[in-house]
């Protein structure tokens, strides 16, 4: 685990975690954490929802062009799990078919809003459904001190850190962690490249709540 005061005393071990954001593009939050990202030289995972992927399309663009990978968060931010199996589809297609309207063909991982998809949509799924490990309930804290404390006393190597880029504290915070666990040897890179470094194989309809 790592605090505010205990610095990792081997950075040569690699240690690595990725950031991840959800239910953004936020044109006021997210345009300022990207340069903050951008400064420190650090890619981040983004799960955008579909209904707001068009309005934002430069944004989104821009995520893309910086190196940040960006997953599906669903069309309209429903809790999946309360869906049919045919609806709870629908909401990833729809997103799905959003994301590539605007960035082109590709793999867009699958985060369902709440952590929460049934096992039949996760086997029908063509990508890994990813999650997270470590939570500092930043929506609802609304406190940056106490999200960078959380993640601080939380995270690990292999770590899948879950944040939301529509409020300015967790900007704040994540930019702060970043600061801090950079210093001390740590690494943070998207979900798709901690995978990779890590071995693992990206297996579709899988959830991943920790890589390694």
């Amino acid at each position: 685990m790592y605090g505010a005061a205990q610095p990792v005393s081997e950075p040569e071990a690699h240690i690595a975690m990725a950031l991840t954001f959800d239910d953004g593009p936020s044109p006021r939050y997210t345009p300022q954490l990207l340069d903050g990202l951008r400064e420190r030289g650090v890619h981040a995972t983004f799960f955008l929802v579909g209904e707001q992927v068009e309005e934002q399309a430069p944004l989104v663009l821009r995520m893309a062009k910086e190196g940040h990978q960006i997953g599906n968060h669903s069309f309209s931010h429903v809790d999946l799990t309360k869906c049919s199996d045919e609806e709870a589809l629908r909401e990833l297609q729809s997103c799905d078919l959003a994301l590539r309207s605007v960035l082109g063909p590709g793999e867009y991982w699958v985060r369902p809003p709440y952590g929460s998809l049934g096992d039949a949509v996760c086997e029908a799924w063509h990508t890994p459904v990813i999650c997270w490990s470590v939570d500092p309930k930043d929506w609802e804290c609304r406190n940056t001190e106490q999200v960078v404390h959380h993640i601080l006393g939380h995270a690990e190597d292999g770590s899948i850190v879950l944040l939301h880029d529509c409020y300015a504290t967790s900007v704040a915070a994540a930019l702060q962690v970043v600061d801090q666990l950079q210093a001390q040897g740590v690494e943070f890179m998207t979900v798709e490249e901690l995978l990779s470094r890590k071995g693992g194989e990206a297996v579709p309809g899988k959830v991943y709540r920790k890589i390694g």
